[in-house]
């Protein structure tokens, strides 16, 4: 009852926001991010589009023609398989969302078609959430030449910030660069067993281990919170990428579930 007046309560607050605002909705392609990382990877390993020498040009003609029209500019070329980005923001979204029938047509024929590939897909994306051992969380967002967009992103917008009168004026610049190479060099993977808190894929077995032990001692009912947190996750599997902003919430709440489930009801 809690939830569901919860969810009511948000759905009220937020159509006010948005009438209130004047907000509309966004482009969809977030909630795309792992079909198009699916079909990304089966053009280039079976669509002829000579980009692997592994590719075996197998797939369907009609197949090769919706996603064409899916994802533009033949960007799947660029297809990164830790992050949706670089594919993502040239897709045309119209394709999903009024062409729903042909489009879920493809996806399931590839996905019996090329079940690997669309598994291996949906894996590498989300790497950084599954295993605590996995480090390409750390520099998913890393480009050519540029600073600053390590696993802990300082990257200074000189220009637009200057822009808007906002300068860079450090008290303590010997300081503020060993923070800055701290960053960049991602020194946190260094550090023994702390590093762990710090790892998004912690998390998710933190949390599998306390419901194995609330299933174990008895306390089942004590799950309920957790099934809140494994929604939150269900979001984060088919977003775009890992990253720290997005593994935050579940981060901080746990502290909070662990006082929840095993606390005890005080007498009166």
């Amino acid at each position: 009852m809690v939830c569901g007046a919860a969810f009511c309560v948000g759905l009220f607050v937020l159509s006010a926001v948005f009438s209130a605002t004047h907000a509309e909705q966004g482009d969809r392609r977030e909630m795309l991010s792992m079909p198009i990382q699916q079909l990304s990877r089966c053009m280039i390993y079976h669509g002829g589009v000579s980009v692997l020498a592994e590719d075996d040009n197998t797939m369907d003609a009609a197949d090769k023609a919706l996603i064409n029209d899916f994802i533009l500019d033949e960007a799947y070329r660029d297809y990164d398989p830790g992050i949706a980005d670089p594919v993502k923001r040239h897709t045309n979204t119209y394709v999903a969302r009024y062409r729903s029938g042909e489009f879920i047509r493809v996806y399931l024929h590839l996905l019996t078609q090329y079940p690997g590939d669309m598994i291996n897909a949906a894996l590498a994306t989300n790497a950084g959430f599954l295993s605590p051992f996995d480090t390409t969380h750390a520099d998913v967002n890393r480009v050519e030449g540029r600073a600053g967009l390590s696993y802990v992103q300082t990257r200074w917008e000189e220009d637009t910030l200057n822009d808007r009168g906002i300068y860079k004026d450090s008290k303590w610049p010997w300081l503020f660069e060993q923070l800055e190479s701290w960053a960049e060099n991602n020194s946190y993977l260094r550090t023994p067993v702390l590093k762990y808190l710090f790892v998004p894929g912690s998390y998710l077995w933190l949390y599998l281990a306390l419901a194995a032990v609330l299933v174990i001692v008895d306390r089942k009912r004590f799950c309920l919170p957790l099934a809140i947190v494994a929604g939150y996750y269900g979001t984060m599997l088919f977003g775009p990428t890992v990253q720290m902003r997005y593994v935050y919430p579940v981060m901080l709440a746990l502290p909070y579930v662990l006082a929840l489930v095993t606390g005890r009801r005080k007498n009166g």
